[in-house]
């Protein structure tokens, strides 16, 4: 599905058609609150699915490259008041969002 969008969007050249061998790369991903969701899915449906994420990441660094020059970052956008925007003591810190840590690309109580 992914390989889809990206030969939708970019033709036969894909995500090389933008980016090249060496570049910089931010992937800002859509993160609005990591305690919402419903019952069981909290920390899902807010945000770019891990998954993608992944999957887009990995393609990137295909690309760019693993040299000195080469660099991949992967940001979200939270807004907290709390300096320290991953603190496990704020529930809507990035600490809580569910991000695929077990590996089986399923919602688990690992994957906090």
């Amino acid at each position: 599905m992914i390989d889809r969008v990206i030969y939708e969007l970019y033709g036969e050249k894909g995500l090389a058609a933008i980016i090249k061998r060496g570049y910089k790369v931010i992937i800002k991903v859509n993160m609005v609150g990591p305690n919402m969701g419903l019952r069981g899915e909290k920390g899902r449906s807010i945000i770019t699915d891990p998954r993608i994420v992944r999957y887009v990441a990995e393609k990137v660094r295909d690309i760019i490259g693993f040299d000195g020059k080469a660099d991949l970052k992967v940001v979200d956008g939270v807004f907290s008041r709390d300096p320290n925007p991953s603190s496990k003591w704020n529930n809507g810190s990035f600490y809580w969002a569910r991000l695929e840590r077990t590996g089986d690309n399923l919602v688990n109580q690992e994957d906090f």
